[in-house]
């Protein structure tokens, strides 16, 4: 498991099933039962990453980190913190399961995987635990009373079992279900957007000052209803766009921002306090949301190495078993942004218009050339990882030392604003 070609595919794959869990819960934005749907969905479409993942990593271990790996992350963008060791508990059970078919179990794998997914449940938990400062959060978060009480209707415990259960099959349904045709090639140069370098930023911030402003922008934004912090976060973030990426980028950032909190607006405008008003100032809410974390994400990964990255793990005293699989799976988010741009452009060529019309099958044509290319990546980042020596014995030696300075300075002030605000709010 410590090798670093299976600490590489680790990170690739966590960064593959992290981004399609997001992107089925992001259909919660519309409705409280998109939620159900959504997580079905991303469940289906995340068998056949886990299947690849474990063809590609047969190690004791491999859905323990995973589980490590993305329940950290569901804590970094505010959800609750025992999702943590639930996520560890069911893929330390999944593994077991899978190791008992040497990870080649038609049947065991599906199984395993089925387990392991049922750390999502963790998510709602807090509907048992304490429900009303939950839903209460939630009307809160949505500015909408309606939707709130939707959700208390629809996330009883019966529909939470039901739920559970329709998981679970849908796991091993999945897990027996990969396409015969994900051997294909590449359709751009994966180690360099992955294990390559970034061009270099204005700003002189340390990588580790960099994680902790994602973290707490995330915890701050998503887990919390703080508006009195959004703005100032807006308005930091935007300088530091202003300051390390493209014009293109920031007047991008700038336009969405200010789309999305005129929608917030619409709901108490007069003629506008209607279903429509409401339904677009929910969609403007989280599109405002989502901008903002999303935003902090891209700037972390154009303007940090990956070398810095692998450097600051190393100053904190981690394990190689999390440096390596974390430094790709930051690296690797462009890369599969680039694969999907390929993707959709092939498309275009090819005379399929309006995808719209046809989401199944835009799905497929999407995910199965997407996964292919990850597969493919993955053993291309393990080569690349061997060359570059990352399973020397020992720590490998710097070339740079990494300290605080002025900008990290500014960045601890803004930090400590934030969370001030924030706690002055909630007071």
């Amino acid at each position: 498991m410590g090798s670093p070609r299976n600490l590489v595919l680790i990170g690739v794959f966590c960064c593959v099933y992290f981004v399609v869990m997001f992107s089925g819960g992001m259909l919660g934005i519309f409705s409280p039962i998109m939620i159900m749907v959504g997580g079905i969905i991303s469940t289906l479409i995340n068998g056949i990453v886990i299947m690849l993942y474990l063809a590609k990593v047969p190690q004791f271990g491999s859905l323990t980190i995973l589980g490590l790996i993305t329940g950290l992350g569901m804590m970094f963008t505010g959800h609750v913190w025992y999702v943590v060791p639930t996520a560890i508990i069911t893929g330390l059970i999944g593994d077991t399961i899978a190791r008992s078919g040497n990870y080649q179990g038609k049947l065991t794998n599906p199984l395993a995987y089925a387990v392991f997914q049922l750390w999502s449940m963790a998510l709602v938990a807090p509907i048992f635990i304490n429900s009303d400062d939950y839903f209460a959060d939630i009307e809160a978060q949505m500015k909408s009373a309606e939707y709130a009480d939707t959700m208390r209707h629809v996330f009883t415990p019966t529909m939470i079992l039901i739920w559970g259960v329709a998981t679970f099959i849908v796991c091993l349904i999945a897990g027996n279900n990969i396409p015969s045709n994900l051997t294909g090639t590449t359709t751009h140069a994966a180690n360099k957007g992955a294990l390559g370098d970034s061009s270099s930023p204005r700003t002189n911030i340390d990588a580790r000052m960099k994680l902790l402003y994602l973290i707490v922008c995330n915890v701050l934004i998503m887990g919390l209803n703080t508006r009195s912090t959004l703005w100032p976060i807006i308005i930091c973030l935007g300088i530091l766009i202003a300051c390390d990426m493209s014009r293109k980028f920031f007047l991008g950032y700038l336009a969405i921002i200010l789309i999305s909190f005129g929608a917030t607006l619409l709901p108490g405008v007069p003629g506008m306090n209607n279903w429509l008003g409401v339904a677009l100032g929910i969609v403007g809410y989280w599109v405002l949301r989502f901008t903002v974390s999303l935003s902090v994400a891209i700037w972390m990964f154009s303007t940090t190495r990956i070398s810095e990255f692998t450097t600051a793990f190393h100053q904190m005293r981690l394990p190689n078993m999390i440096v390596i699989p974390l430094s790709v799976m930051f690296r690797f988010f462009p890369v599969v942004i680039d694969e999907m741009r390929g993707i959709i452009e092939a498309m275009k060529l090819r005379g399929y218009q309006k995808p719209w019309l046809h989401p199944i099958r835009t799905a497929e044509y999407i995910v199965v050339p997407l996964l292919s290319a990850v597969a493919r990546i993955a053993d291309e980042l393990a080569a690349a990882a061997l060359i570059r020596g990352l399973g020397a014995p020992g720590r490998p030696t710097q070339l740079s030392t990494h300290r605080f300075g002025a900008w990290d300075a500014v960045m601890i002030l803004a930090i400590l604003g934030f969370i001030g605000l924030t706690i002055a709010q909630r007071a």
